[in-house]
């Protein structure tokens, strides 16, 4: 139950004279005229028809005359008179003898021209009124690298130089926020819809009707209701209810409801509930008694097979009765035995050497020749082609085969440039699996040793560029009901850009970006084909077609999917070595935190160690980043739902940006809001405080990032993951941000030493921007759970999950 606070103030005011009637004409009822120049304060008692706006001055009354430009407002008209003129309203007058100011506007019949505004050179016009245009310098100032800028070598001056998409040379699209052709701003469309989400419900004639949130696709009156997540996506007013009467989010069977086999107490996590297992000392309460066993400081292990209890164990046993019996046996397929403790045993399948020798659904198991059943992320494990630079293959230097960190047996980061000529290079992909609703996110991680470059235009001898180089691959498959879904999206990484390409029959538009190419699948029709270059590691999905062609200078590896990390024999790329997967939570996400020490993997959250070959260091992918987009570093990783809804808007059917499973992110609901204090009480248009939230949270690179703002705030035209004010809202009032916002859920990263979230709730005038928070400053917080945070002015209840899922 929550607890409503309530305030009050008593006073009392002893009027000058009490009248009926005066100088508004009106007669009747006790009136109030306190400075005595005829006009009455607005009260209850008082039928007056015009009231006095500042009843302590007798100067200021409806009628007097405005002084211009004196900070009063004399004839209560709500804005004070001026004498001086902004004809083109960009905030700059024009310069008159009546009009007295620092600073004037230098042509008050355009809107882009005042003092401060951005010029833009040698185009005959002083944009920022300091008396001269700007010259272009001889060569071309070109950020994002679109051709168009500063200079006489550009194409022609951009309207925009952060943005590739947006220059002369593009096609207007309407309505997208941007100015794509540089030409009179974002054209409207000729559709008379309002309609922010491009779901086709929004405002106006146009529309196919309303819509109840025009700022998610997947909320309208046409989309399917998904029962017991808390979001009405149908807009009937409330969410779906699921036919069982067990609301048990991760599908263990725990939950709230009847129908349930108990209450959970983690229900993001099937791992954790009351009948697990309690595994010791992993910081995890598996069996939901309120506390994470402590382990014996040594390995209790009654039948000596290296698992037990305690920290000196192998791992925990499930039969600790039996030595043949440990999560380290093989399970032989059949006997009804589960030897390996993966909770049942293995079924016998075919023997094979191909995934063509499998039934229907199976994919073959390199690593014991048997047909099986695969995850998600190992049925669209990519097929690659990784070229080879001759040079570097002639002089002994195989810097082109991606491995895993510790190939040469250490978890040390700055040793693996002097020893990657020293060992063999097993085959070795980290993955990453993250899900929604809706959507599995699949990642795929390269690594190498170095990344590197042949000097001297090609002629001399390959050298390394820096140590430690990862590059990848991200994959978004839609759940439709089959076994392994449909995909829908692939996006590959270089340093710093990021490249889209859609899969077959997929159309997806809107957004920030442009496709860069299409998707092709190998023979087994569900193993996407990527291309790594040499030295320098970039991944790209189309523009080649080495497996038909052959590689640059007929040396390459291709690689396939196998569940064993084989060691590359065939460098000439003509038949395919055999690859494993590792779990990138289990690997380097668990070692984020072994930073600085020489023989730790990473110098700085996310950043891999390095000696000498330092230039450049690469990043870990909860640091991954696009400089060419906005995106916020990591969150191809630790939010990926997001980052690729922004990428494109439409096409995705059915979207949900809240995860069911995400080991990588931290998660803050903001469930409510209660407004204790009404700021705009004493204002002539007071009716309510208009209140949004300020939500920052943490990137990869450790940058707070406003992840909810009012529509429209600075940098991000909003919040970064969502945007939302309200007006006029009353003292007392207690929101719902889940039917205010259409998502109460957002989602960052936990740094090193840093809180995990900080909070503003503020009101939004036109003239000025009040707190309806105590203190008057952003409040920063590190906690996992569910917390009634006070602000005096304000407060919200807020939930914080540190890792998803988990």
């Amino acid at each position: 139950m929550r607890l409503l606070k309530t305030t009050g103030i008593a006073s009392l005011a002893l009027p000058l004279f009490m009248a009926c009637g005066g100088g508004d004409g009106t007669t009747g009822g006790d009136c109030v005229d306190q400075d005595g120049d005829g006009y009455f304060q607005e009260t209850a008692d008082c039928t007056a028809t015009i009231f006095d706006c500042d009843d302590a001055n007798a100067q200021v009354f409806p009628g007097a005359t405005d002084i211009p430009d004196n900070g009063f407002d004399e004839d209560c008209d709500g804005k004070d008179a001026t004498a001086c003129i902004d004809a083109d309203q960009d905030g700059y007058f024009a310069k008159t003898d009546e009009c007295v100011k620092d600073v004037y506007d230098c042509d008050d019949t355009l809107a882009d021209v005042h003092p401060g505004a951005d010029e833009v050179c040698e185009n005959n016009v002083d944009e920022n009124c300091d008396g001269a245009d700007t010259q272009c310098p001889t060569q071309c100032e070109d950020a994002d690298g679109d051709g168009y800028g500063k200079g006489s070598g550009c194409k022609g001056p951009d309207c925009d130089d952060d943005d590739k998409t947006a220059n002369p040379a593009m096609t207007e699209i309407c309505e997208n926020g941007v100015d794509d052709d540089c030409v009179g701003g974002d054209a409207t469309c000729e559709t008379l819809c309002t309609d922010n989400d491009k779901d086709g419900y929004g405002e106006g004639a146009g529309c196919t009707g309303p819509d109840c949130n025009d700022y998610d696709a997947a909320i309208n009156p046409a989309a399917t209701d998904i029962c017991g997540n808390k979001v009405d996506e149908d807009c009937d007013g409330k969410d779906a209810e699921c036919p069982t009467q067990c609301n048990d989010y991760d599908g263990d069977g725990y939950g709230e409801g009847p129908d349930c086999a108990g209450t959970d107490c983690n229900d993001y996590n099937p791992n954790v509930n009351p009948g697990q297992v309690e595994i010791c000392g992993n910081g995890v309460d598996e069996d939901c008694d309120f506390k994470d066993d402590t382990c014996p400081e040594v390995c209790e292990d009654a039948d000596e097979d290296g698992y037990g209890e305690g920290a000196a164990c192998n791992g925990p046993d499930c039969d600790d009765t039996n030595a043949d019996i440990n999560p380290g046996a093989a399970d032989l397929c059949g006997n009804g035995i589960d030897e390996d403790c993966s909770g049942e045993d293995a079924v016998c399948v075919d023997v094979c050497t191909k995934d063509g020798d499998c039934p229907a659904g199976q994919i073959c198991d390199l690593s014991q020749d048997i047909c099986r059943y695969a995850k998600v992320w190992e049925w669209w494990a990519p097929r690659i082609y990784a070229d080879i630079h001759t040079k570097a293959l002639d002089e002994g230097k195989e810097w082109d085969l991606f491995t895993k960190f510790d190939f040469d047996g250490d978890q040390v980061g700055t040793n693996n440039d002097a020893n990657v000529d020293g060992y063999d290079k097993p085959a070795v992909v980290y993955y990453s699996f993250v899900k929604t609703g809706t959507h599995w996110y699949l990642g795929y991680y390269f690594y190498f040793p170095v990344s590197w470059d042949v000097s001297l235009l090609g002629l001399g001898s390959p050298q390394i560029d820096y140590e430690n180089a990862l590059q990848g691959v991200l994959v978004v498959v839609e759940q439709d009901g089959s076994t392994y879904g449909k995909p829908i999206m692939m996006e590959t990484t270089s340093e710093g850009t990021f490249r889209q390409y859609k899969f077959p029959s997929i159309n997806l538009t809107g957004g920030v970006e442009l496709m860069d190419g299409q998707v092709k699948l190998d023979a087994t029709g569900h193993h996407p084909v990527v291309y790594i270059d040499a030295e320098n590691h970039t991944v790209t999905a189309a523009g080649k077609d080495w497996d038909t062609d052959g590689f640059d200078g007929d040396d390459g590896v291709q690689y396939q999917y196998g569940f064993e990390a084989a060691v590359p024999t065939d460098l000439t790329g003509a038949t395919a070595t055999s690859y494993d997967l590792l779990s990138l939570r289990d690997t380097l996400w668990d070692q984020r935190l072994d930073i600085s020490s020489a023989s730790q993997p990473f110098m700085e959250f996310g950043t891999f160690a390095c000696d000498d070959h330092c230039d450049g260091a690469s990043k870990a992918p909860w640091r991954f980043a696009d400089i060419n987009d906005l995106t916020m570093d990591g969150e191809f990783l630790f939010n990926p739902a997001d980052h690729a809804r922004r990428l494109f808007t439409n096409g995705w059917g059915l979207y949900s940006q809240n995860y069911v499973y995400n080991p990588y992110g931290v998660k803050v609901l903001v469930e409510d809001l209660e407004v204790l204090k009404d700021s705009d009480a004493g204002l002539l248009w007071g009716k309510g405080s208009d209140v949004y939230i300020v939500l920052t949270m943490l990137d990869g690179s450790c940058n707070w990032v406003p992840v909810l703002h009012q529509p429209g705030a600075s940098p991000y035209y909003g919040g970064y993951q969502n945007s939302w004010k309200k007006d006029d809202v009353e003292e007392g009032a207690l929101l719902f941000m889940a039917e205010e916002m259409g998502r109460d859920y957002f989602y960052g990263i936990r740094c090193p030493d840093m809180d995990l979230f900080g909070i503003q709730v503020r009101d939004a005038d036109v003239d000025f921007d009040d707190w309806l928070m105590d203190p008057e400053e952003t409040h920063y917080y590190d906690f996992n759970g569910q917390n009634l945070l006070d602000w005096t002015h304000s407060n919200s209840l807020i939930e914080v999950n540190e890792f998803v899922g988990l």
